[in-house]
Protein backbone atom coordinates (compact mmCIF):
# COMPACT_ATOMS: atom_id res chain seq x y z
CA UNK A 1 0.00 0.00 0.00
CA UNK A 2 1.22 3.12 -1.08
CA UNK A 3 0.32 6.86 0.30
CA UNK A 4 1.68 9.73 -0.69
CA UNK A 5 2.42 11.91 1.80
CA UNK A 6 0.95 15.09 -0.23
CA UNK A 7 -2.56 12.80 -0.77
CA UNK A 8 -2.32 12.44 3.07
CA UNK A 9 -1.51 15.83 3.54
CA UNK A 10 -4.67 17.34 1.70
CA UNK A 11 -6.76 15.87 3.76
CA UNK A 12 -5.81 16.82 7.41
CA UNK A 13 -7.38 20.01 6.16
CA UNK A 14 -10.33 19.33 7.38
CA UNK A 15 -11.97 19.55 10.95
CA UNK A 16 -11.90 15.63 12.95
CA UNK A 17 -8.85 14.48 9.87
CA UNK A 18 -6.40 14.47 12.18
CA UNK A 19 -8.41 12.21 14.81
CA UNK A 20 -9.36 9.56 12.34
CA UNK A 21 -5.94 9.91 10.39
CA UNK A 22 -3.25 10.62 12.74
CA UNK A 23 0.11 10.95 11.97
CA UNK A 24 1.10 7.58 12.28
CA UNK A 25 -1.78 6.42 10.81
CA UNK A 26 0.27 6.04 7.45
CA UNK A 27 1.72 3.30 8.57
CA UNK A 28 -0.88 1.64 10.43
CA UNK A 29 -3.31 1.47 7.86
CA UNK A 30 -0.67 -0.26 5.55
CA UNK A 31 -0.09 -2.83 7.87
CA UNK A 32 -4.00 -3.70 8.58
CA UNK A 33 -4.43 -3.59 4.72
CA UNK A 34 -1.38 -5.88 4.18
CA UNK A 35 -3.18 -8.46 6.48
CA UNK A 36 -6.64 -8.05 4.40
CA UNK A 37 -4.59 -8.76 1.23
CA UNK A 38 -2.32 -11.48 2.06
CA UNK A 39 -5.71 -13.39 3.68
CA UNK A 40 -7.74 -12.58 0.17
CA UNK A 41 -4.76 -13.69 -1.62
CA UNK A 42 -4.07 -16.92 0.26
CA UNK A 43 -7.46 -17.98 0.45
CA UNK A 44 -8.21 -17.59 -3.25
CA UNK A 45 -7.41 -21.00 -4.33
CA UNK A 46 -7.62 -22.35 -0.59
CA UNK A 47 -10.40 -20.70 1.22
CA UNK A 48 -9.53 -22.39 4.47
CA UNK A 49 -5.83 -21.56 5.22
CA UNK A 50 -4.38 -20.07 8.48
CA UNK A 51 -1.51 -17.60 7.94
CA UNK A 52 1.36 -16.54 10.60
CA UNK A 53 2.64 -13.28 9.57
CA UNK A 54 6.01 -11.83 10.82
CA UNK A 55 7.51 -8.49 11.35
CA UNK A 56 11.18 -7.37 12.41
CA UNK A 57 10.84 -6.94 16.36
CA UNK A 58 11.71 -3.01 16.04
CA UNK A 59 10.54 -1.20 19.35
CA UNK A 60 7.25 -0.19 17.41
CA UNK A 61 6.56 -4.34 17.35
CA UNK A 62 4.17 -4.33 20.58
CA UNK A 63 2.10 -1.30 19.15
CA UNK A 64 1.68 -3.34 15.88
CA UNK A 65 0.81 -6.47 17.76
CA UNK A 66 -1.77 -4.56 19.64
CA UNK A 67 -3.46 -3.50 15.97
CA UNK A 68 -2.91 -6.64 14.81
CA UNK A 69 -5.03 -8.42 17.68
CA UNK A 70 -8.04 -5.39 17.26
CA UNK A 71 -8.09 -6.34 13.25
CA UNK A 72 -8.88 -9.77 14.05
CA UNK A 73 -11.44 -8.69 16.61
CA UNK A 74 -13.11 -6.44 14.48
CA UNK A 75 -12.81 -8.43 11.60
CA UNK A 76 -13.73 -11.84 12.38
CA UNK A 77 -14.08 -13.31 9.04
CA UNK A 78 -10.61 -12.12 7.84
CA UNK A 79 -9.16 -12.75 11.20
CA UNK A 80 -10.08 -15.64 11.21
CA UNK A 81 -7.29 -16.81 8.71
CA UNK A 82 -4.78 -15.21 10.93
CA UNK A 83 -3.72 -16.59 13.85
CA UNK A 84 -0.62 -14.69 14.81
CA UNK A 85 2.05 -12.14 14.61
CA UNK A 86 5.38 -12.90 15.27
CA UNK A 87 8.86 -10.59 15.91
CA UNK A 88 12.09 -11.72 14.87
CA UNK A 89 15.24 -10.46 13.88
CA UNK A 90 15.42 -9.74 10.52
CA UNK A 91 19.53 -9.80 10.74
CA UNK A 92 19.12 -13.29 11.51
CA UNK A 93 16.20 -13.96 9.02
CA UNK A 94 17.05 -14.14 5.36
CA UNK A 95 13.27 -14.19 4.16
CA UNK A 96 13.23 -10.59 6.23
CA UNK A 97 16.24 -9.17 4.73
CA UNK A 98 14.30 -10.17 1.18
CA UNK A 99 11.35 -9.05 1.82
CA UNK A 100 12.82 -5.51 2.90
CA UNK A 101 14.95 -4.88 -0.19
CA UNK A 102 11.93 -6.02 -2.10
CA UNK A 103 10.00 -3.32 -0.68
CA UNK A 104 12.69 -0.78 -0.36
CA UNK A 105 13.96 -1.24 -4.35
CA UNK A 106 9.58 -0.69 -5.33
CA UNK A 107 9.82 2.07 -2.55
CA UNK A 108 12.69 3.78 -4.44
CA UNK A 109 10.97 3.27 -7.82
CA UNK A 110 7.93 4.37 -7.24
CA UNK A 111 8.69 7.48 -5.42
CA UNK A 112 10.87 8.15 -8.07
CA UNK A 113 7.86 7.53 -10.35
CA UNK A 114 5.47 10.03 -8.17
CA UNK A 115 8.00 12.86 -8.23
CA UNK A 116 8.54 12.75 -11.70
CA UNK A 117 11.97 12.05 -11.71
CA UNK A 118 11.34 9.26 -13.84
CA UNK A 119 8.42 8.31 -16.45
CA UNK A 120 8.89 4.46 -16.89
CA UNK A 121 10.00 1.04 -15.42
CA UNK A 122 11.42 -1.35 -16.98
CA UNK A 123 10.29 -4.70 -17.88
CA UNK A 124 12.18 -6.13 -15.15
CA UNK A 125 10.20 -3.78 -12.58
CA UNK A 126 6.70 -4.34 -14.73
CA UNK A 127 7.47 -7.69 -14.15
CA UNK A 128 7.95 -7.13 -10.60
CA UNK A 129 5.09 -4.86 -10.09
CA UNK A 130 2.95 -7.41 -12.17
CA UNK A 131 3.18 -9.91 -9.24
CA UNK A 132 2.80 -7.28 -6.45
CA UNK A 133 -0.25 -6.09 -4.85
CA UNK A 134 0.27 -2.37 -4.87
CA UNK A 135 -2.68 -0.23 -3.71
CA UNK A 136 -2.12 3.79 -3.89
CA UNK A 137 -4.27 6.35 -1.19
CA UNK A 138 -5.55 9.24 -2.90
CA UNK A 139 -6.94 12.28 -1.28
CA UNK A 140 -10.70 11.34 -2.59
CA UNK A 141 -10.14 7.99 -0.93
CA UNK A 142 -9.03 9.49 2.13
CA UNK A 143 -11.93 12.10 2.18
CA UNK A 144 -14.58 9.73 1.07
CA UNK A 145 -13.57 7.66 4.20
CA UNK A 146 -14.00 10.88 6.29
CA UNK A 147 -16.76 11.98 5.09
CA UNK A 148 -18.72 8.84 5.41
CA UNK A 149 -17.33 8.45 9.06
CA UNK A 150 -18.32 11.96 9.75
CA UNK A 151 -21.57 11.36 8.70
CA UNK A 152 -22.08 8.02 10.63
CA UNK A 153 -20.69 9.79 13.89
CA UNK A 154 -23.16 12.80 13.44
CA UNK A 155 -20.67 15.37 13.23
CA UNK A 156 -20.84 17.67 10.99
CA UNK A 157 -19.25 17.82 7.58
CA UNK A 158 -17.26 20.77 5.93
CA UNK A 159 -19.34 22.14 3.30
CA UNK A 160 -15.99 21.46 1.27
CA UNK A 161 -15.45 18.27 1.54
CA UNK A 162 -19.50 17.24 1.57
CA UNK A 163 -19.69 18.70 -2.23
CA UNK A 164 -16.16 16.77 -3.42
CA UNK A 165 -17.81 13.14 -1.78
CA UNK A 166 -21.30 13.92 -3.64
CA UNK A 167 -19.44 15.29 -6.78
CA UNK A 168 -17.58 11.82 -6.91
CA UNK A 169 -20.53 10.09 -5.49
CA UNK A 170 -24.05 11.79 -6.38
CA UNK A 171 -25.83 8.38 -4.71
CA UNK A 172 -24.91 10.47 -1.57
CA UNK A 173 -27.53 13.31 -2.36
CA UNK A 174 -30.03 10.90 -2.71
CA UNK A 175 -29.53 9.26 1.58
CA UNK A 176 -29.55 12.67 2.70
Amino acid sequence: MAIPVKEHDAVQKYEHASSLFPEQFIYHRAFEFTLLQSVRFACSDAPRDLMVHVHDDGPDFPLLHTIFKSYKQKNPLTGSHLTSLLSLDDKDTPALQLADMFANGLQARSVEFLSGKRDQFSDDEIFMLDRSNVFVWTKELGEDILYMHLKGKGLPIPKELEEAAKSRHPELDENT
